[in-house]
């Protein structure tokens, strides 16, 4: 599997709903961020996780959403390692707060949907 993120997000920013693909990105990347914090950080991060993780669920094909389920460590596997093929830690930086960004938007994008989920 490779990593859609890769994809300059920019291009997939305005279209007004959320694939699948760019909820498992998103939750992948929250998940990543709630290891590497502690404390309300850490929580904050877990709770977008979950978050982006049941619209991924929701939009997988699935009516259970083990497609979610089953893609969501492969890809978590691929962003560890796109990461550690950046030779330069602040590349690596800018690539998060990128996709940092791009889910934030898309968040903006599915508010209700986003927010209606509880956790």
């Amino acid at each position: 599997m490779t990593m859609p993120v890769a994809v300059d997000a920019n291009e997939r920013l305005g279209q007004n709903d959320v694939t699948y693909v760019e909820a498992l990105e998103c939750s992948t990347v929250f998940t990543l961020l709630s290891t590497e914090s502690a404390g309300q950080t850490a929580a904050d991060y877990e709770e977008l996780a979950a978050r982006w993780l049941v619209i991924a669920m929701r939009r997988d094909g699935t009516p259970d959403g083990s497609l979610a389920d089953a893609e969501f460590i492969p890809m978590m596997e691929d962003l560890v390692d796109v990461l550690n093929d950046v030779p330069d830690p602040a590349a690596a930086d800018r690539f998060i707060d990128d996709m940092i960004g791009f889910c934030e938007a898309k968040e903006a994008e599915i508010a209700g949907e986003f927010y209606s989920i509880r956790v």
